[in-house]
């Protein structure tokens, strides 16, 4: 038996009929529809030609445009003059119901066209690698998903202000200094307020600055003491790495005793304890080299159906992210994962914490603090970030600085508060960040 794609040829010629009849009708439709959603290549056109003239001119009388409409999309105008004689009503919220219901039958199809199209995929035998091919099935399965929700993302100003109020009303209510997700230093948390939800954060900094130090230690601040779920992506180091520097920095334990085994007896029930710590946390580690933008989205899906919830994201590090295709220049391929990344924050509504690796320009200056120019791999960095972190310690670079073991926490973008600089002890010895001050540790 022959299977048919979805479609709805009556549901067609009654919006394209109250479109034609009624253009006060049109707006609402703009919104809500694309000409492919439409099955028919002539209601296709149709639509297309309605929405062009509509948006061109706004006040339009289709009815007496049907020459027009016709040699447009090939219906004779007998069979506009039926179209539109057979509307029943031109009800504004009848018309969104049934648009509504057209665009999740054209969902419906294009999950049809996406399965015989990745079927084909699986007969090509190996004139593409099995990567590319996820990929490309991936993005166009977002695309589908994109489509499809696009029908629910404006609000009238009365709906925005009532969630808002909700929002507000909330914060009054608990007077909190932290209104995302917590690092677990509070002198930083003062400038952020947390990491929030749907912001791209990105913390830049040179090699052996702290940067995946600092990362974990907040992963385990989020996962194991306020019992957030989260998950990480090691794109750079494996899981045992990952937790080598989890033990030391919990236990305060020499790494590199930990990565000998030379491990004195009074530190091995430190590290014990640690490790059990560190199983009572709510995290996930994906340790997979080499993901893209898409396949990072994938896996997050289904570890948020797998969890429930997810609290942030952390992903070490960009620079080692797939690019979204083949053959793009490297430029290219990180403005597209950054922006991939940050349409991700915003979809899911958490935090995505990035690590990116900075230009060697910082070593040809006399002050090597990073600045902006040192995100130089691409300016979609800049410009798609919510925060952006810099590490910097003066210690790596002269052993004999005033400032001792003092790391600096630089905000050199923060989109929605302060921008600044503040320190923290770096007790390289075990990877750690702790406050100057006693007391300032986020609770």
């Amino acid at each position: 038996m022959e299977l048919t794609l979805p479609c709805n040829t009556q549901i067609e010629n009654e919006l394209i009929g109250a479109m034609i009849v009624d253009s006060e009708c049109i707006p609402d439709l703009v919104e809500l529809l694309q000409p492919e959603d439409f099955y028919q290549r002539s209601h296709q056109q149709l639509c297309r030609k309605i929405f062009e003239l509509w948006r061109k001119h706004k006040r339009i009388e289709l009815a007496s445009e049907l020459q027009l409409l016709s040699q447009f999309s090939g219906l004779a105008i007998s069979a506009l003059t039926e179209i539109c004689g057979a509307v029943i009503t031109t009800d504004p919220e009848t018309l969104r119901y049934r648009a509504d219901r057209l665009k999740s039958i054209a969902t419906h199809r294009r999950f049809v066209q996406f399965g015989a199209e990745v079927a084909g995929m699986g007969y090509l035998k190996g004139s593409e690698e099995i990567r590319e091919m996820i990929n490309r099935a991936e993005a166009k399965l977002s695309r589908i998903a994109e489509n499809q929700l696009c029908v629910q993302t404006m609000s009238t100003a009365q709906e925005a202000v009532m969630r808002y109020a909700d929002r507000f009303d909330e914060r009054i209510k608990n007077k909190s200094l932290i209104t995302g997700v917590p690092s677990g230093l509070l002198d930083l948390d003062r400038y952020t307020a947390g990491f929030q939800p749907s912001s791209l954060v990105v913390i830049g900094a040179r090699p052996s600055m702290g940067k995946t130090s600092f990362a974990m230690q907040a992963a385990y601040h989020m996962s194991g003491v306020k019992q957030l779920p989260t998950l990480v992506f090691s794109l750079e180091q494996p899981e045992e790495q990952l937790m080598d520097r989890m033990v030391a920095n919990v236990a305060r334990v020499d790494l590199h005793h930990i990565n000998t085994g030379l491990v004195k007896d009074s530190e091995i029930q430190r590290c014990t304890d640690a490790m059990a710590k560190i199983a009572e946390c709510k995290l996930t580690i994906d340790d997979e080299g080499g993901v893209s933008a898409a396949e990072i989205k994938a896996k997050t899906r289904r570890a948020m159906r797998e969890m429930g919830e997810l609290s942030c994201i952390i992903i070490d590090y960009l620079g080692e992210m797939a690019p979204p295709e083949r053959g793009m220049s490297r430029y290219d391929a990180i403005s597209e994962n950054v922006r991939q990344l940050k349409a991700m924050a915003k979809e899911l509504k958490v935090p995505v914490i990035v690590l990116a690796q900075l230009s060697r320009a910082v070593e040809q200056r006399q002050d090597k603090r990073p600045v902006m120019s040192d995100l130089r791999e691409s300016g979609e960095i800049e410009q798609a970030a919510d925060v952006i972190l810099f590490l910097y310690r003066d210690k790596y670079y002269n052993s004999e600085t005033e400032m001792g073991d003092l790391a600096e926490v630089i905000i050199a973008k923060n989109r929605n508060g302060p921008k600044g600089t503040t320190k923290f002890y770096f007790h390289e010895s075990y990877t750690r960040f702790d406050p100057i001050q006693k007391g300032a540790v986020n609770q």
